[in-house]
């Protein structure tokens, strides 16, 4: 749909390194606060405060307490992982929101009636988000533009991570994807200009 309006964009593709064993005590222990009645807190904070790890090797056997992350496969720990890892996203969202240009894509989706902001997409830990241009930015060269709009995406990038940093968690850089939506002209402009200073 931007491509067929002409609106120049980024997506980017997010995914976030050891997700489940990474986040903090604390952020597991406010995600229970949120989940459980005051009575069963306690013992969902016992299921991940004393969970640990055994290692048998030839000589001995090590335990080991892990200081972060929730029991791989333990019933409770999607959900723990799922409110304490939304809670630093949608503030990283609202932030990126305020950002120059940018604004809720909202549609009404066809099968749910539901309205849904397509700017914005999550899947457990994997996020992906759209950077538009921003329409000040118009008067611009082609290639400034486009330049303007990658900056914006590398922006809201580290924003992410510091954000993420938050509960214990850092961005998997190698399977990070940006794909760059230009017209033809302008991304041709662009390696040429790469080309040139090369040589």
């Amino acid at each position: 749909r931007l491509r067929r309006l002409g609106i120049n964009h980024i997506t980017n593709c997010k995914d976030v390194a050891n997700a489940f064993p990474s986040t903090h005590h604390r952020h597991l222990n406010n995600a229970s606060a949120k989940l459980c009645t005051p009575g069963d807190e306690i013992y969902f904070r016992q299921r991940h405060a004393y969970g640990c790890c055994s290692i048998k090797a030839a000589d001995r056997s090590i335990t080991i307490l892990c200081n972060s992350g929730g029991l791989q496969g333990d019933h409770s720990a999607p959900r723990e992982f799922m409110t304490s890892y939304h809670g630093q996203i949608g503030p990283w969202r609202g932030h990126c929101l305020q950002l120059p240009g940018q604004k809720l894509m909202l549609v009404i989706c066809p099968i749910s009636s539901i309205v849904c902001d397509i700017g914005f997409t999550s899947f457990v830990d994997d996020v992906c988000d759209k950077v538009v241009e921003d329409p000040l930015q118009q008067s611009f060269s082609p290639h400034e533009r486009a330049c303007q709009l990658v900056h914006q995406a590398e922006h809201t990038n580290r924003l992410f991570s510091a954000y993420i940093k938050e509960s214990g968690h850092a961005q998997n850089t190698s399977k990070q994807e940006h794909l760059l939506f230009v017209p033809l002209a302008v991304l041709l402009w662009i390696l040429v200009a790469r080309l040139a200073r090369m040589h």
